[in-house]
Formats: C-alpha cells, structure tokens, sequence
C-alpha cells in the first residue's frame, strides 16, 4: 500500500471492488502519497523549529526517493515536482499556487515525453488534483465550516469536485467509473490517511520490531476493515457509472464545455455550480434514456483474434455467454463485455471445452456478477459440492438449446442465434441469413455488423 499496486500483488477482484468505490488510488502510486509523506515530514520539522531552505531540501529529497521505490509513476512524479514547487515558494518569499504548480509540472513532464499526453495515469493525475487542488478551493473558498456538520458538507463538496473533474477523462479510458466516491471518501479516507502514516513510521524507523510489530498489526486490521466494505460493495450496480456508449462520452465532453464557458462568461461560483448540475442532469438523463432503448436491442458479441473464441449474446439487461475455445483470455474478453454494456446478469455460461483453467478463471473475474448457471461437457472433474461462479455446475452431452421468447440460442460444434426471421452463424465474422421478405423491409439502421480488435459487434433492433 504504501509504494502502490506496481509493488503489492492486489488481488484483480479487490482492485476492481476499490476502483468501483473510488478509493483505488489509495492502493496505487499516487500524490496521496506523497502528500501525506510531505505533511509528515514538514509537521516534525516545524516541531523543531527547522528552517525553510531545510524543509525544502529534506521533502525534496524524500519525494525524490518515493519516486524511485514507486517505480518512477506517472502520478508520482507528477506530484513531486509539484510538491518540490510549493516547498521552494518560502524559500523565495512567493506564495504558493496550485494552479501554477500543476501547469508546470504537467508542462515539464510532457516536455520531456510528449506521448505521456496520451497516458491514463498521467491524465487522471492531473485532473484529479485539479479537482481537489483547484475546482474544489474555488467553489468552497465561501462556505462557513465553523460547525462540524458544516466542515463535514465542505468536505463532501471537494470530493464531489475531484470526482466530477475525472469522469471525463475515464470515460476515455476505461469502461466505468465511481458513482460513490465523494461519499466513500469522506469516510474512508480518513482511515487511509491513519494506515499510510503508520506505514511510514515503519519505513522509516527501519522495520525494528518493536514499533513495526503493533503497528503493522493496526493496520493490517484497517486494510482488512476496507477490503470488506469493498468487496460487500462492489456487487452492486449503483455504486459504478457504465461508459456503454460513445454518444454517453461526447456528452461528458460537451458538459466540460459547457462548464467552462459557464465559468468564462459569467466567473461567479453560482453559474459553475449550477452548470455542473445542469450538465449532469442531462447526462444522466441520457444515460437512463440508453439504458431503457438499448433494452430493445439484442447485441451479439464474437471475441478472438484469429477464430472465434467466444460469444456473448445481450438482450433486456441480461447475458448468455458461450465459451467456444477455452482460451484463458475468453473471461477477460467477457469482463470487459459486461462493463461496458452495464451488465449484472449473466443468465447461462457454456463451456463448449473441457478448460479447468478456463472455468477457474470465470470464476475469478466475474465474482460481482450474478451467474444463474453454469454448464460444463459431460465428463468434466469438478469437485464434490463445489462452485463456479457461485453456482452448482451442470453438465451437458452433445449441445444445449436456450430458448426464450424472442430469441434462442444453440450451442454445439457451432453457435447458431434465432432471432426472428434472422439466422446468425457466430463464426470468426458474423454470417446473418434471412429470407427476402424480410431483408427487403429492412433499412439500415435495422442491422449494423462490424469487428475492430478481435471482436466482432453485430445490433439487431425490434
């Protein structure tokens, strides 16, 4: 925890879990970091009395050695240099900005690697900070914080802030983001902050085991305490924001637009405050708006570079999946399916292969899903009473036939879909057969087929 999850082996489920409550950065390399290591440092140093051009050299010094342990990360450095700015402000009598600071250090990072510009780590670093650093000062310099009910709401503000400043650029990114984080970090970030400071002290006291000893036992306890609350969290489906559609990013980036013209033309806290709400009352209601049409379409999904290697079919908020080759990538291909499309539910998975690994592996990443079934080849070693997926496996010979009430499913030595007139051939590219009564009613906007990155996509709307 201390240097990040480039250094402590974290678990894919629990990281997903800490991700989707939005305190992952916690457990990876970030400026939380070394902001609590600065604080720390600079506390003592004013305990004894320690001049300014000192400070500056041992917290300098200090992040300088943080960034080597992390591995050189992108938000490491990013908050060093910034770090290493604000501490040479009292040296030079300047008063420290963090606006200033950011653009600096943003500009002498891509000075040094334009493509970083492109990096997820370096872009979430900045506008994260931006959100807690700037947005949030800005909008909360007014409001009263003399009672604890007030400090508490101050608090809430600012983590809204940095969760609002990286959705957009999450959504360029990755599949979902944090629904819960400013409230989950109102609580959880204050037991973080106490783990990663009694983690220093071991660090920096050397590991000797009478102070290493209860302390690495406290926290030990309060990491567990948050890998439960994650992992009993993390299955349900309001905690996370689905990125299912390109349109869904275009509004977030019209949002941010509009924002900033709100605060160009008017520049009063009131106009920004009341854009960010209009801009997510309208992205949310475009979100809900998707999410109601797309229940209206059945999306056939087919994975794999060179042939077919698996097949997922989505209809009404729900997922069959048919695992055609056993390839141990397949459940990640699946898991990503279901991130993407914001899908809880996974009615079947079929393994058309004997694949221990395969199997194990599904049961693996899709710990947060609801699995209704899962079906193996006859003959396939499971242990007594054991479960994949959270299900008792069920076993099959020849194929299976799944049948609902506008499509079915047949999986065999090949993957046949049934939907109305249509006949789709899941194979290394979709084949669709019809008769020519129905094609000729069609228009375009009734199929659309196409395949980038070994995965082929094709809609059919009703």
């Amino acid at each position: 925890m201390l240097f990040g999850s480039k250094i402590a082996d974290i678990d894919d489920n629990m990281s997903t879990a800490l991700y989707r409550l939005g305190i992952g950065h916690v457990f990876a390399v970030s400026g939380f970091h070394l902001m609590v290591m600065a604080s720390m440092i600079n506390a003592v140093l004013k305990k004894i009395h320690s001049g300014k051009l000192t400070a500056f050299i041992l917290i300098s010094a200090s992040s300088l050695i943080f960034v080597i342990c992390s591995g050189f990360s992108m938000s490491a450095i990013r908050a060093a240099v910034m770090i290493v700015i604000a501490y040479s402000a009292a040296v030079f009598c300047r008063t420290g900005d963090a606006l200033n600071s950011l653009c600096i250090a943003a500009a002498s990072m891509a000075l040094f690697n334009p493509f970083i510009v492109r990096n997820p780590s370096f872009l979430l670093s900045v506008s994260g900070f931006f959100g807690i650093g700037v947005f949030a000062p800005y909008m909360t310099d007014k409001m009263p914080s003399k009672s604890r009910l007030q400090k508490i709401f101050k608090n809430f503000v600012s983590m809204l802030c940095m969760s609002v400043a990286v959705i957009p650029v999450s959504s360029l990114f990755f599949n979902e983001t944090s629904a819960v984080s400013a409230f989950v970090n109102i609580i959880l970030m204050p037991v973080a902050s106490f783990i990663l400071v009694l983690g220093m002290i071991v660090f920096i006291t050397g590991g000797v085991s009478f102070i290493a000893c209860p302390l690495l036992k406290v926290t030990s306890f309060l990491c567990g305490f948050i890998a439960d609350i994650a992992e009993y969290a993390a299955g349900f489906k309001f905690v996370r924001i689905s990125f299912s559609s390109d349109f869904f990013r275009i509004m977030l980036i019209a949002g941010v637009i509009f924002i900033c013209i709100s605060f160009a033309v008017f520049k009063n806290r009131s106009s920004v405050a009341l854009s960010v709400m209009i801009s997510l009352a309208v992205i949310s209601g475009t979100a809900v708006y998707y999410g109601k049409t797309s229940e209206n379409i059945m999306k056939i999904s087919v994975f794999g570079n060179n042939s077919a290697d698996a097949v997922a079919v989505e209809y009404n908020g729900t997922a069959d999946v048919i695992d055609i080759s056993g390839n141990r990538k397949n459940s990640r291909y699946i898991q990503t399916c279901l991130q993407k499309n914001n899908i809880n539910t996974v009615n079947n998975i079929i393994m058309l292969k004997k694949s221990y690994r395969g199997f194990a592996n599904y049961n693996d990443r899709l710990k947060w899903y609801d699995v209704n079934a899962f079906y193996l080849p006859e003959n396939t070693y499971v242990l007594e009473n054991s479960f994949i997926c959270g299900c008792v496996p069920q076993f099959y010979s020849g194929g299976i036939s799944l049948r609902y009430q506008d499509y079915s499913v047949n999986a065999g030595s090949d993957v046949f879909i049934v939907y109305g007139n249509y006949l789709i051939e899941c194979s290394d590219t979709i084949t669709v057969y019809y008769d020519n009564s129905e094609i000729m009613q069609c228009s375009i906007s009734d199929y659309i087929c196409f395949k980038t990155d070994g995965m082929s996509e094709a809609e059919f709307v009703r």
